[in-house]
């Protein structure tokens, strides 16, 4: 009961900071929807896939397809990192040239002056 409980209440909180994160482009949020599925959510989701006692199939098929739902939400998280990392990362080397452009320039509209 207690590890439904858990579930139940940091679910919401996984999936906001994922959802969140992602729109928004903020990798801090989207490494801590990583943290917070992997430790607690993956271990409970194991748990009420293979040591729940007194569980059907049902109970079973249902922690299982649940767990294979989160690794793939870890894949794509860790992919949408990359990628934000890699989008934030040009942007800063294009604003950086453009602000080296744009001093070069004024230096020699200065000198011809």
């Amino acid at each position: 009961m207690i590890l439904l409980l858990l579930w139940a209440v940091l679910e919401p909180l996984r999936l906001l900071l994922g959802y969140s994160g992602n729109l928004q482009e903020k990798v801090p949020f989207l490494g801590v929807f990583m943290l917070v599925s992997l430790f607690p959510q993956l271990p409970v989701n194991a748990y009420f896939a293979i040591a729940q006692p007194d569980a059907t199939a049902f109970d079973k098929s249902l922690g299982t397809v649940s767990s294979i739902m989160l690794l793939t939400e870890l894949v794509g998280a860790v992919l949408a990192i990359r990628q934000i990392i890699q989008s934030q990362d040009e942007k800063f080397y294009l604003e950086d040239y453009d602000q080296q452009r744009t001093v070069a320039h004024q230096g020699l509209s200065d000198d011809d002056a």
